[in-house]
């Protein structure tokens, strides 16, 4: 990180530059050029830098080996450790806090109305005045966010918070429903209990050097890597993508202006040799047609079915045996699944699908997806629980749960398609088991 995060801060400070100097929409399609080039060359170059030869076992497994003791005890170590992502929170948690304490501000969060914090007599009270000037400075640093990052639905469409501010003010409100003192102390807590076992493994290893240098090292491992992933994700998949998306949305206005097409996001249609030439030209004609014919070509290619295999079908002997059939319904209102995050916590389920609207949360909800990225962690200080289908260990949402102490399972397979929206639901992070309540 140390030696490629100058690399990238210089290439977005150099396209912050070039977007400043240039208000023409020719300077605009270069821009965009620009910030092309410069994602392929983080996200496609810099992004794989990161990986280091070489392998280490899990990090439960190496602790049990180290001490003998249950492999889950190695969460803590992982748990309140400081990054972009708790950062983001902790500023989150602080505009939340306004929100408590301001009536205007608390009934327009309640009620979910933030098109009211821009109605001339909502904004000249002194209470939103302060928070949109906080509200400000934080979009001044995490304003690039997309969500992108592995397991999230997010892509080249989604919006970035500077764009629809609506995505991070659904987020202060969930915070400002839930008890924003006891989460502090709760966070305390647990950075307490991480520095404690430190302490007490060093003592237990005290007389076996090669073994507590083995931890030692182990240890800042592991706690680097936290911070690595999410730092990365901030730099790489947040400012360099969003930086992108915005660029591109520049474009798209600019044109939709110019009354050349319907919508913004119409720009997607067209390569960037078409849109310098239509910058070039002295009266560009209209391109609805061209964007038309386009979007029934790509709908087209949407509903094609690509074939389940390719190449010889393996034989029925060659398949993997896994135990269970894909297709096989749980019983017993048991869910099994991995473990990610330890702990016991039930709460209503709510279920987050591709392409659908995302529910609101509030303090105690249990998220139940296919997958989740870096979308939905801002709010993992406040939820009950995580429920995936799929996903890895080492991924963002798990990482953070950890980091927060929320118990998430992972594989079920299931968990999507058999939980209810708002089902009681029971996570055993411990036993990487979901059990559903009737």
């Amino acid at each position: 990180e140390g030696a490629i995060r100058p690399i990238i801060e210089s290439r977005l400070a150099a396209l912050k530059r070039q977007r400043s100097g240039g208000a023409g929409f020719l300077d605009l399609v270069a821009y965009l050029d620009a910030c092309m080039e410069a994602y392929g060359y983080i996200m496609g170059n810099l992004h794989w830098a990161q990986v280091r030869s070489g392998s280490h076992p899990d990090w439960q497994t190496e602790y049990h080996e180290l001490t003998g003791r249950p492999p889950q005890e190695a969460d803590v170590f992982l748990q309140a450790i400081q990054n972009r992502m708790t950062r983001l929170i902790g500023r989150i948690k602080k505009l939340a806090r306004r929100v408590q304490s301001d009536s205007v501000l608390s009934h327009i969060f309640t009620e979910r109305r933030f098109e009211a914090l821009s109605e001339p007599d909502v904004q000249a009270h002194p209470g939103v005045k302060a928070f949109q000037e906080e509200f400000k400075r934080m979009l001044r640093v995490y304003g690039l966010r997309t969500g992108g990052g592995y397991g999230s639905s997010s892509g080249f469409v989604t919006p970035t918070w500077n764009m629809n501010p609506a995505l991070p003010l659904e987020i202060i409100a969930s915070y400002a429903e839930q008890d924003l003192d006891g989460l502090d102390s709760l966070e305390r807590q647990a950075r307490r209990e991480r520095r404690n076992a430190v302490k007490r493994v060093r003592r237990m290893l005290a007389k076996q050097p090669d073994k507590l240098e083995q931890f030692n090292r182990s240890v800042k491992r592991v706690s680097n890597g936290v911070r690595t992933l999410e730092n990365h994700n901030y730099w790489m998949e947040q400012c360099t993508i969003g930086t992108l998306r915005e660029a591109m949305f520049d474009v798209g206005q600019t044109l939709r202006e110019k009354d050349l097409i319907d919508e913004p996001d119409d720009v997607y249609h067209f390569t960037l040799d078409e849109l310098k030439a239509i910058a070039q030209r002295e009266r560009p004609e209209d391109q609805r047609t061209l964007v038309r014919q386009r979007m029934e070509e790509k709908n087209r290619r949407a509903q094609m079915q690509p074939p389940g295999t390719l190449g010889k079908k393996p034989d029925e002997a060659d398949k993997p045996d896994t135990g269970t059939s894909d297709n096989e319904v749980p019983q017993d209102h048991i869910l099994k699944g991995t473990s990610a995050s330890g702990g016991y916590r039930t709460g209503p389920a709510r279920i987050i699908l591709p392409g659908k609207e995302y529910p609101q949360i509030h303090p105690g909800d249990i998220l139940v997806a296919r997958n989740v990225g870096p979308e939905w962690t801002p709010i993992f200080a406040i939820i009950g629980g995580l429920v995936l289908d799929e996903g890895v260990l080492f991924q963002h949402a798990a990482l953070v749960a950890r980091e927060y102490r929320i118990p998430a399972v992972l594989h079920t397979r299931h968990a999507s398609d058999t939980i209810v929206e708002g089902q009681e639901i029971g996570v055993d992070g411990d036993r990487g088991i979901v059990e559903l309540k009737v």
